[in-house]
Parts: C-alpha cells; sequence; structure tokens
C-alpha cells in the first residue's frame, strides 16, 4: 500500500499545485453522490433478478457456443474476467452467468446503505475539501468508484454479450469495450474479494479500527503536499489499501460540484433509468431469441429497434458522464 500511495504522490502533487481547479464538496452533496451508487446498484440487481436462472443457462450456452470467435470480443471480455476467478465465484459463473456479479452486488448494496447510515462519523466537516480529508475518507471514495464500476461493467457486458450471441443488435458503443477492458481485473479482483469475506466488505469496521489507533492521517500536510511518508500501513489489510489506491485514483469528485455537479448527476440519473428499461428490453430480446423466435418476426423487430434506441440513449448520456469523470 505505502509504494502504490508513493507512485501516486506527484499526481495528486500535481493536483494541489492546480489548486484554481480543486472545489469543495458539500456533505450533502456527497450524499447524493452515494445515493447515485445506491441507485445503480439497486437497478442492475433489479434487472439482473428478472432474469430466470433456466435463461441466463441458455445465456451460458449461447456464451459458450462463440468462445472462440475471436471477433466476438465481448464474449472474450467475460472470459477473460471469468477464468481468473477464484474457485467459489468461478464455480457460480460457470453455473449460471452473472451470478457471481450478482452476489458481489448485493454486498456491496448491503455496504453503501451502512456507509449512507454513518456518513456523519465518516465525514466530519460539513463541506469536504482535499485539504480536509484523511486516508479513511479516500478508502470511501474507492469504495463509491467500486460499486458504480461493477454496476456500469454488468450493464455493457450483458449488452455486449447480447451482440455477439447474434441478437440482431448494432454493435456498441467502442467506448464500452475499452471501459470493460480497463476495469476488467479490478472487477474480478473485487468479486474474489468479496467471497473471501474481505475486501470492501469490511470497509467500516477497518476504518473504526485505524481510527482507534490513531492511523487516520490526513492526505494532505501543512506543507500542501501528499502526507504519503506519515501514513502507517502497519496491520491495515491488502483489500483496504486498494480502496484507497482507488479513491486517490479518482480525486475528481472534488470537481463535481455547481452546475458541472448538478448535471453530473441529473445526466446520472437519466442513464441509470434508461438502462433500467434497456436492460428490461435485453431480457425480452433474450426470451424471445430463447424460445425461437425468428428475427424476421414482427415482435422480434419491434423490440430490436426499440433497443438500438435505448442504445443510442444510453451512449449519449454516459458520454456527457464520462466529461465529468475524466482525470485531470
Amino acid at each position: 500500500m505505502a509504494g502504490a500511495i508513493d507512485l501516486l504522490s506527484d499526481k495528486v502533487n500535481r493536483i494541489l499545485k492546480d489548486g484554481s481547479d480543486l472545489a469543495d464538496i458539500s456533505k450533502d452533496d456527497f450524499r447524493n453522490f452515494m445515493g447515485i451508487a445506491q441507485s445503480s446498484l439497486k437497478a442492475m440487481i433489479d434487472s439482473f433478478e428478472g432474469l430466470e436462472d433456466a435463461e441466463l443457462k441458455a445465456l451460458g450456452l449461447e456464451i459458450s457456443s462463440q468462445t472462440k470467435n475471436r471477433s466476438a470480443m465481448n464474449v472474450q471480455i467475460y472470459k477473460q474476467f471469468e477464468e481468473h476467478l477464484s474457485s467459489r465465484p468461478l464455480r457460480d459463473e460457470q453455473t449460471i452467468p452473472f451470478s457471481s456479479i450478482l452476489n458481489t452486488a448485493k454486498k456491496y448494496a448491503i455496504v453503501l446503505d451502512e456507509l449512507d447510515k454513518n456518513i456523519d462519523k465518516l465525514f466530519e466537516h460539513k463541506v469536504i475539501s482535499l485539504y480536509n480529508v484523511k486516508i479513511s475518507n479516500i478508502a470511501v471514495i474507492g469504495v463509491l468508484k467500486n460499486a458504480c464500476d461493477l454496476s456500469d461493467f454488468a450493464w455493457y457486458l450483458f449488452n455486449g454479450l447480447c451482440y455477439d450471441i447474434g441478437m440482431g443488435l448494432e454493435r456498441p458503443a467502442k467506448y464500452r469495450f475499452t471501459y470493460m477492458n480497463s476495469v476488467k481485473e479490478r472487477m474480478r479482483d473485487i468479486v474474489n474479494d468479496a467471497y473471501n469475506g474481505i475486501g470492501d466488505g469490511a470497509i467500516f469496521n477497518e476504518i473504526m479500527k485505524i481510527r482507534r489507533e490513531n492511523k487516520d492521517m490526513l492526505i494532505v500536510n501543512d506543507n500542501n503536499e501528499i502526507n504519503s511518508g506519515m501514513i502507517s500501513t502497519t496491520d491495515l489489510t491488502r483489500s483496504f489499501g486498494k480502496s484507497v489506491v482507488t479513491g486517490l485514483m479518482n480525486l475528481n469528485i472534488f470537481r463535481w460540484l455547481g452546475e458541472a455537479w448538478n448535471n453530473y448527476r441529473d445526466g446520472y440519473y437519466r442513464s441509470l433509468e434508461e438502462k433500467r428499461d434497456w436492460m428490461q428490453t435485453h431480457i425480452q430480446m433474450l426470451r424471445l431469441k430463447i424460445q425461437g423466435l425468428n428475427e424476421s418476426d414482427r415482435e422480434y423487430q419491434k423490440l430490436q429497434k426499440i433497443i438500438n434506441n435505448y442504445d443510442d440513449m444510453v451512449a449519449s448520456a454516459d458520454e456527457k458522464i464520462k466529461k465529468y469523470r475524466e482525470e485531470t
């Protein structure tokens, strides 16, 4: 953990030197951000639970039929995610596709609820600033980032797999594949950690532990530099360290304020609503395919057009949101 934080020092110091680009964030806005993450996870969980096990197993057979097809790029992402899972999540995934992701999402939903109830304990100030956050606060930001990424990874992967198994949809936007390829290893790791009872699931207890031991250091010291040399890593879990690193990689949360924050928030909620409808329509299309409905059938073609429209709307909303999530 110490090495990883040291490697990130240059980035944090660059942000500090460019102080005009920084802003504070109110605790209320942070609660809103937490609400976005909670809503996204719930929508994803509800959507996947709308599929019967038999339907997901049928999807698994369709995926298996495309594993040797190198042009089925989303299938390749899925197999790369799956092949490095530990034994228990791998067994679940091979039995019912997406089950390990769904199980992990449910654990994250519980964690986010716990963090949400304890925001006042976690963040002592009414206004959150890079200059008053501690290592525990950065870890919370990392947990939120992991939760949002897990949700987006599931949405995009399901959509991409539906395209690869020949449901007649337009090819998903390239940025979705690029995104999934960039996060697949981290998604695999958080699934493995969740199954092993470690990782972000224990984040609140870990925070309370380092606070009792006076190890919850400020990120920025009095010299306006990252406090990496003073952050104690003794007895901190590996997974807690990974949460901190993820948080440090996403310090742009301090830029999501004012009009930019409102645009981000509203855009994300619009995208979330579209994703929910889009997922349900994909599920209907999958059922039609499993039932053997011909692609020339009017109902099949009607759903295909609806899905294409949803894909376009979600892609447009995602691109706007992406601008607010870009690294400085």
